[in-house]
């Protein structure tokens, strides 16, 4: 089950500088998991809280890179209290999609 919060902290733990090291290993691990969370994002239809999570951390990463240092990341509270009362989740075989709470 992945839930907003759950998503979020995949995003926050991401290395998205990957790109820079000198590790290949570290590259291909970094691609292969940003494909992962835009699968998450993407699928039946799209999931609009994890899009625009997804989306707000590809802009730090980008204006990151263009200020040439990195700036304050996405904020959890920004994000994760979407809808107060309602969690997305993906139901653990990735088939289905509720909604959960109050």
């Amino acid at each position: 089950m992945t839930t907003t919060n759950e998503f979020f902290n995949a995003c926050e733990a991401h290395d998205w500088f990957a790109d820079f090291s000198d590790d290949f290993g570290k590259q291909a691990k970094a691609r292969t998991e940003f494909r992962r969370l835009r699968g998450l994002a993407d699928d039946f239809g799209g999931v609009p809280a994890f899009q625009a999570i997804l989306a707000a951390f590809v802009l730090w990463r980008d204006e990151s890179i263009a200020n040439g240092a990195a700036t304050t990341p996405p904020q959890r509270a920004n994000w994760v209290p979407a809808i107060p009362s309602v969690e997305t989740v993906l139901h653990p075989d990735q088939s289905t999609i509720f909604e959960q709470g109050a």
